[in-house]
């Protein structure tokens, strides 16, 4: 949970601090508006708290535009194309680029957002694991199943299901009379 706070210095000018927790521990951040405090405050709910402070780090004042503000500006200023085409690029921007990448600004995003993003779509698409890892380079697929395995949604799902089909019957078929709890000295 992120959340601002209005403070005054010792020489009497005011400031925003906003307050979150990282690695544990509660920190904060201070911005001299709140324009840029509440900017702050809602890239860290979008992004998290380690890519929004990497955000500030990059540009201070949060004032370059975020990668949801250039795929619209770049849309708008096609040419030659139709307005269907238009209005489908307007629809995979809303629906794929927005909730992933949209809030992060231009100066902050990195390669890793971009190839990350990539992955969690082929993921999503029901490609397996096994495919994702051997097209991103991964020097193990542990770091594939590491890093995207919250992702496979379809796996989880399956399951679920499994557990409440299949899977009760089985348990309810399991002889527990002969079932003893371990001993303990």
């Amino acid at each position: 949970m992120v959340s601002l706070q209005n403070m005054t210095r010792k020489n009497g000018t005011a400031y925003v601090q906003v307050l979150y927790r990282l690695n544990g521990k509660q920190t904060s951040t201070s911005f001299d508006d709140a324009a840029s405090a509440e900017k702050f405050r809602d890239l860290v709910d979008a992004v998290g708290r380690v890519k929004g402070l990497a955000s500030v780090a990059a540009d201070p004042a949060l004032s370059t535009m975020t990668v949801e503000q250039w795929v619209a500006h770049y849309i708008e200023h096609r040419t030659g194309l139709a307005k269907s085409t238009l209005a489908d690029y307007r629809f995979y921007a809303k629906r794929d680029i927005n909730p992933t990448l949209g809030r992060i600004p231009l100066k902050a995003l990195s390669r890793d957002d971009c190839r990350h993003t990539w992955a969690s779509w082929l993921i999503a698409a029901g490609v397996s694991m096994a495919a994702v890892y051997q097209h991103l380079g991964h020097a193990s697929i542990q770091t594939t199943v590491g890093l995207h395995v919250y992702l496979d949604r379809k796996s989880m799902q399956a399951v679920g299901d499994t557990m409440v089909g299949d899977g009760l019957q089985v348990l309810a078929a399991i002889d527990y009379r002969f079932w003893r709890p371990p001993y303990r000295s």
